[in-house]
């Protein structure tokens, strides 16, 4: 199963990539909302570009020189993963108002990626640094529950952004 979401994403990078590089947007959406919110599209888009991201998951590690190099090969594979459940995000919410079904397996695909990310990191850290990996780990899950339950309560009634 986990080859098989690989061998996809590989595909995906592949082919859609080259396809769909010129409609890439740049700024911020608003979606109607006056105050310059960025649109449930723009904002899921962006989280799921900064969940390659490991200088949270590092914070309060100390590297060494082999494991930073190891730790930024590991970040430069899964940066073109996270791009593309960006785009995928900004795609689904360019098509009209997509079901919360569509955006939780949006979400539950990019965290399988993450978590997979943060063991290749876990397997080049030592066993002292390990305790300090779990802690951010756990903080980093627990502001994005508080995120998602946000984002939920901003959503308009029927779940349905």
């Amino acid at each position: 199963m986990r080859a098989r979401l690989i061998a996809v994403t590989i595909v995906t990078l592949a082919v859609a990539a080259p396809l769909t590089a010129h409609a890439q947007r740049s700024g911020r959406s608003t979606d109607g909302d006056f105050g310059g919110r960025p649109s449930f599209g723009e904002e899921m888009g962006r989280k799921f570009d900064s969940m390659g991201d490991l200088k949270q998951v590092l914070d309060k590690i100390t590297l060494t020189s082999e494991q930073r190099d190891s730790v930024i090969k590991i970040e430069t594979t899964y940066r073109g993963v996270f791009r593309v459940s960006a785009r995928n995000a900004r795609d689904l919410f360019s098509r009209g108002r997509p079901s919360m079904d569509d955006l939780d397996k949006l979400r539950d695909d990019a965290e399988i990626q993450r978590d997979a990310e943060w063991a290749a990191v876990g397997r080049v850290l030592t066993e002292a640094q390990l305790p300090a990996l779990q802690k951010n780990m756990e903080n980093i899950k627990a502001d994005d529950a508080r995120r998602d339950a946000d984002m939920r309560a901003r959503m308009p009634r029927g779940g349905r952004p």
